[in-house]
């Protein structure tokens, strides 16, 4: 999420609009599914390289992978305006 402002800088910069496609993608994905219905998240979510649809959601750092964690309250938000 923290590399949104430089994608979407590099299409100001080069006129090239895939940039700017690129970051509202990704924020876009990550907004569908990154969260829980509680708004906690998760740490990581396992994309299939070929479909792109979600294999797993996984939280590596926290006690389970539907747990909560004290990072995943900012991470996920950085970058969201």
């Amino acid at each position: 999420m923290m590399n949104l402002e430089f994608l979407t800088q590099v299409s100001k910069i080069t006129g090239d609009k895939k940039y700017y496609d690129i970051a509202v993608t990704h924020a876009e994905t990550t907004l569908k599914n990154h969260f829980r219905k509680d708004y906690s998240s998760y740490h990581v979510i396992d994309y299939d390289k070929n479909t792109g649809k979600v294999r797993a959601k996984k939280t590596h750092q926290g006690a389970s992978d539907e747990s909560a964690w004290s990072r995943d309250r900012v991470g996920p938000y950085m970058a969201i305006p």
